[in-house]
């Protein structure tokens, strides 16, 4: 492929600006026609809508942000014979479906040709008489008010792929319906009762489990479905939905998508950090610096829940804002995504021992983190006093944790991990929930 050196941005389908690459430097300037929209919204808090470009030794993080990651990252720069250094160009063919609402568009035709002959061999039914989205009983795999939240019709939708066509079909027809990140992952749209892969305009987003890791599918959805419970909602909405193999894949409905795109921006790209760089003061800082009090209590209050559910994958990509306004400042916190058990699941993984992703704090560790080894309640206590949270918020929020605890441990019970899965899930939580509870 042919180097790009410049790109149209766009903001929910109106042209916003330009982003070019210089011989040593990179630029991006605001659209004149588009700063003179009164309705004109900045594509990122670190963005502010002007006349001036923004010029850069390196791409502007908002910009890094949205480079391809992990397996798709790999498979673009095989199909469209990339220079691996060539991250510009990388960024370039991405642009079609981003998350958010900006778009990057060039000369070249980066939509494939996807198919349409995907067809349904069969229908098969998972018939453990448990709803696949809700996961309360159920006669069938959904209650019909589920289907109807969730998929907008009382039908059930099937999926005209197999856990191996991942592997296989989907990386060479579908391309860039395919989503970024670690996991392999595809967006798919809701058409004549079958979830078709889609390169732009996707409502859904589909993962089925990972290889070596048969239930993560069953474990992304259950920590999900708990995490939802305990923060009443706030999270993407999500189901389980069967492959044409009968394998249980993971499917979770885009809220950047609807009548209208909703903007959102990770920590990652706002605090210019690697994913795994940082600290959650710092993210508590950002939060309150380009959003308001009421999102970093949010915050809080996630963090504290994916801390209690073993989620040592909650990093700077999968905390984000949503919904900018003209003065750059979001309004909120996004709904949480990618929330998973992974203390748990990945028990077995060489390598594996991380309490949380990233560190609570640069310079300070709590007298029983130094004397235990552990985050525990004075961490926490901590945190929420340099965000300017009264620990009495903390005390609250733990109160109905312990209070909704044996709940959470039926729900797993109930699931439909292995009975060693179960096993060790409620042991994360609870050992998890006992370092909470410590104060001394």
């Amino acid at each position: 492929m042919n180097k790009i050196d410049r790109v149209d941005v766009y903001y929910d389908g109106k042209k916003a600006g330009y982003l070019e690459r210089n011989q040593a430097s990179f630029s991006f300037r605001y659209a004149s026609d588009y700063l003179q929209d009164q309705y004109a919204l900045p594509i990122s808090c670190t963005l502010p809508l002007r006349n001036e470009e923004f010029l850069s030794e390196h791409l502007h993080s908002f910009f890094r942000g949205l480079e391809p990651q992990g397996w798709y990252k790999k498979t673009l720069l095989n199909l469209d014979r990339i220079d691996p250094k060539d991250t510009f160009t990388l960024l370039a063919v991405n642009g079609l479906d981003l998350p958010g609402a900006v778009e990057l568009k060039t000369v070249e035709k980066m939509t494939p040709l996807l198919r349409n002959d995907y067809s349904v061999k069969n229908k098969i039914s998972h018939g453990e008489g448990m709803c696949l989205i809700c996961l309360e009983t159920c006669d069938s795999d959904y209650h019909l008010k589920c289907l109807k939240k969730f998929f907008g019709s009382t039908q059930e939708p099937v999926v005209p792929l197999s856990r191996s066509d991942f592997d296989l079909r989907v990386y060479a027809d579908v391309r860039r319906a395919s989503m970024s990140g670690m996991q392999v992952k595809i967006g798919v749209v809701l058409e004549e009762g079958m979830l078709k892969p889609q390169a732009v305009g996707s409502q859904f987003i589909l993962k089925p489990a990972i290889a070596d890791l048969k239930q993560s599918a069953i474990y992304e959805h259950l920590s999900m479905k708990i995490s939802e419970k305990l923060l009443k909602g706030k999270l993407a909405e999500c189901a389980l939905i069967k492959l044409q193999d009968g394998n249980l894949a993971y499917l979770t409905k885009r809220f950047d998508r609807g009548n209208k795109k909703h903007h959102f921006e990770d920590l990652s790209q706002i605090l210019n950090l690697d994913q795994f760089d940082g600290t959650y003061e710092e993210v508590c800082t950002a939060i309150q610096k380009h959003s308001n009090t009421f999102s970093v209590v949010e915050f809080l209050h996630a963090l504290l829940i994916q801390f209690y559910i073993g989620n040592d994958d909650f990093h700077l990509k999968n905390i984000a804002l949503i919904d900018i306004q003209k003065n750059s400042t979001y309004k909120r916190l996004s709904p949480l995504y990618d929330c998973i058990n992974t203390e748990s699941l990945l028990r077995n993984m060489p390598g594996h021992s991380y309490e949380m992703a990233i560190d609570f704090f640069r310079d300070y560790e709590s007298e029983i983190y130094l004397r235990d080894g552990h985050s525990s309640y004075q961490t926490f206590a901590y945190l929420y006093e340099l965000a300017g949270v009264s620990t009495k918020l903390l005390d609250s929020h733990l109160s109905k944790l312990n209070k909704g605890h044996h709940v959470i441990l039926e729900m797993i019970e109930k699931s439909l991990l292995s009975n060693d899965d179960k096993k060790d899930f409620q042991g994360v939580l609870i050992d998890r929930l006992n370092k909470l509870n410590k104060k001394k």
